[in-house]
């Protein structure tokens, strides 16, 4: 079986164009209802004291930043925005290949390829949380570079875990995760 993935911004682009190109089941409705979508949701937005920055919909720049098709569409309905419409018709082209495909491929080789990719983002996501909570603690950082005992961080983590989350795991061997943290921490700066 060779590698595969549709998980990728070109992807998404080939269903734009072809909304732009005007292909009949992609510029129908969808296509039409996106600038009332907007619209209703700006409205909506000032109506609950919250301002919608434009950007958010913008569609030129949707592949901006690192997040791929995917988080980018769960962040979106996360935060109750609707996706545009060749974000919707690249996902339901996923699924279509996964059924046309009768069982050779996996859901996470389709949008995937070969690998854990939940096993991986949850790593990353915990490394991210973790540089949330020393941005959000200058009393533990001067530079960015942690002033407190490694005792103290590990307490004042758990203390804005218990705080500000639920159902969070909290890392067992503080050591080993200081450790995969920093690493992660340079190869993403780089």
């Amino acid at each position: 079986m060779s590698s595969f993935k549709l998980n990728n911004w070109s992807e998404v682009k080939k269903a734009r164009k072809a909304i732009e190109e005007g292909e009949p089941y992609l510029s129908g409705a969808m296509e039409s209802i996106w600038p009332l979508i907007v619209e209703a949701h700006k409205k909506a937005s000032e109506s609950h004291k919250f301002r919608l920055h434009d950007e958010v919909y913008q569609r030129d720049g949707l592949e901006s930043g690192d997040a791929d098709p995917l988080e980018k569409f769960l962040h979106m309905i996360n935060f109750g925005l609707y996706p545009p419409p060749e974000i919707m018709i690249w996902i339901a082209n996923c699924f279509n290949t996964y059924f046309q495909k009768d069982g050779e491929l996996t859901l996470d080789e389709v949008f995937f390829g070969r690998g854990n990719y939940a096993l991986k983002k949850r790593r990353e996501a915990k490394y991210q949380l973790f540089d949330l909570f020393l941005e959000a603690r200058d009393d533990l950082l001067i530079d960015r570079k942690p002033v407190a005992t490694q005792s103290q961080l590990v307490e004042g983590y758990y203390k804005w875990l218990d705080e500000n989350l639920e159902n969070v795991d909290k890392p067992d061997d503080f050591d080993s995760f200081l450790k995969s943290y920093r690493r992660w921490k340079n190869k993403t700066d780089k």
